[in-house]
């Protein structure tokens, strides 16, 4: 999975590492660590990582470069995340390239990839668009799936979310994710800063159970923790 491109507008809150705990990769990016582990099926072992700041400023105004403020967090992560079952993912963001940006996000097997993008390609060329995909997974499943996975029809993923967390508050259920999974997702991203910062790979049962802090040590020194 790669994100490349520019983006050098203020954020508020989320430019400090004080406030925010890391940059973009820990705030937005554990969503996509979450979709790593639903897709493949399987758990993080091992990360080894590079991060930096390029761009030691963001901007009222990017294009000029006028009203700057110094910010402390990164803005670019390369990542080599070792998972169950001989997979690896190979994740690359970066908010300070200038010009050309692109991004491309594709699961490879044996007989072909899917990509987020465009659908399923096999290895004999043929191509199976994402409405197509949805089509038939719908077509797949019963009346009573459809109400479980779309509640009275709602596709909204968003509206999805807000339900299955309100039912595990009135009724009970347990969350499609919940702290557990959160955990785990969290310590993906985690493992990418304390990997960077003592240069070395890290695994993920040293994160988990909190035993690596070199990145965090001195957020936790500040909160007095």
């Amino acid at each position: 999975m790669a994100d490349v491109g520019e983006s050098l507008g203020k954020w508020g809150w989320r430019n400090f590492k004080h406030l925010a705990g890391a940059g973009w990769v820990l705030d937005g990016g554990v969503h996509f660590a979450d979709l790593f582990r639903f897709h493949l099926g399987s758990d993080a072992r091992e990360v080894y990582a590079v991060t930096k700041q390029y761009e030691p400023f963001r901007y009222s105004d990017p294009k000029s470069r006028k009203g700057a403020w110094r910010v402390s967090v990164e803005d670019a992560s390369m990542a080599l995340i070792s998972f169950d079952n001989d997979i690896i993912v190979q994740w690359t963001w970066v908010g300070s390239a200038a010009g050309r940006g692109f991004g491309n996000r594709v699961i490879y097997g044996s007989e072909g990839c899917i990509d987020w993008n465009s659908g399923l390609w096999l290895r004999d060329g043929t191509h199976i668009d994402n409405d197509a995909l949805i089509k038939e997974f719908m077509e797949s499943i019963s009346d009573e799936q459809k109400e479980r996975f779309f509640p009275s029809g709602i596709t909204d993923t968003v509206a999805i979310e807000l339900k299955d967390f309100a039912d595990a508050i009135r009724i009970g259920t347990v969350p499609e994710v919940d702290v557990m999974e959160g955990l785990k997702d969290q310590a993906i991203c985690m493992a990418i800063f304390e990997s960077a910062w003592f240069n070395r790979p890290v695994s993920l049962q040293e994160i988990e159970r909190c035993e690596l802090e070199g990145y965090q040590r001195e957020i936790n020194e500040a909160l007095g923790i």
